[in-house]
């Protein structure tokens, strides 16, 4: 066997192939539905909150959300993402007898 592989580089092995395709004939119609992920950030919110603690409402938020549901995308994911702790920890703080951060 390792005789044959030694001397397998000798032999010139080529492989043609063709294909031909035909756009012109429908086999099958793709059933795809439309999905998106929307990641959570500040600016999805409907309102901002200063750096002082004063709430103020978003201006864009209700066109935000509209746009999204204007998409009629199945199988939309909501995904609380990393760059943003408050929005994907479920708990910040250790939990106490009177208080959770969540």
């Amino acid at each position: 066997m390792w005789i044959l592989l030694a001397l397998a580089w000798l032999v010139p092995i080529t492989w043609a192939s063709t294909v031909t395709v035909d756009f012109s004939k429908v086999i099958r119609t793709s059933r795809t539905v439309t999905t998106l992920q929307v990641v959570s950030n500040p600016i999805l919110d409907r309102t901002f909150v200063a750096p002082n603690g004063t709430h103020f409402p978003n201006p864009i938020h209700d066109n935000a959300w509209a746009s999204l549901k204007a998409l009629q995308a199945d199988l939309v994911r909501f995904v609380p993402w990393f760059p943003y702790p408050k929005k994907s920890v479920a708990e910040l703080d250790a939990p106490t007898k009177s208080k959770t951060s969540w």
